[in-house]
């Protein structure tokens, strides 16, 4: 997760950064990663935006996380990707908690 958040921020902070980054000559020291940095480490220094604080979210299992924020609503917002959907299941209802969530898993009930 901690590189996808640095994708992220570059893509934001410079958008050129990225395919820069990605050559064999790369400059890892160069003003664009220590923007990126920078910046990460002023997003991650805001209090409250981390459940648990900052050290609490470096020990979270990503399942938990999830959990979090779809089950026990005691978080607000998950950086997530396509699997997040299977942790998610169980947690759905029905086919209106797919709608509203934006996933397109088929369901899986209909296909037993």
């Amino acid at each position: 997760m901690l590189t996808d958040w640095f994708e992220n921020v570059l893509a934001d902070v410079a958008p050129e950064g990225y395919n820069t980054l990605a050559r064999p000559d790369a400059d890892w020291r160069g003003g664009p990663v220590r923007d990126t940095l920078d910046r990460l480490a002023e997003l991650w220094s805001i209090r409250g935006a981390f459940l648990g604080g900052g050290r609490r979210a470096l020990l979270t299992q990503y399942e938990e996380s999830v959990i979090q924020v779809v089950h026990a609503r005691r978080a607000v917002m998950l950086v997530g990707a396509d699997f997040t959907a299977d942790v998610v299941g169980p947690f759905q209802r029905g086919g209106e908690a797919r709608r509203r969530s934006g996933s397109r898993a088929p369901d899986r009930a209909a296909a037993h």
